[in-house]
């Protein structure tokens, strides 16, 4: 928990080198921290890395707990998607976000 919270607070301070290698440490001890892959997704984003966002929205979809984590990682995936024009897997995870959680 103290490498994720360490995490956080790097990447709000937009020191996403540490925040990364934060969560990195975090997800050591425990492969499943979908809010850990969720980060590092949008340090992808910030990065202009869409592979590195979209792999790790991925793993934070598999991982979450919850459909309300789960739609929240699909868009956030789609919208990888869609910046990459790879406009077709963009629209499917879209709507798999709103069936999972349509509220």
């Amino acid at each position: 928990r103290q490498y994720f919270e360490q995490g956080v607070k790097c990447y709000e301070t937009n020191e996403y080198n540490f925040s990364r290698e934060r969560f990195n440490k975090a997800l050591e001890a425990n492969r499943t921290n979908y809010f850990a892959y969720q980060y590092l997704g949008f340090i992808g984003v910030i990065e202009d890395s869409p592979d590195e966002a979209i792999r790790n929205f991925d793993l934070a979809n598999k991982f979450s707990e919850s459909n309300y984590h789960r739609a929240l990682a699909l868009s956030h995936l789609a919208r990888s998607y869609k910046a990459t024009d790879d406009i077709k897997n963009a629209i499917i995870t879209s709507k798999s976000a709103a069936k999972i959680y349509p509220d």
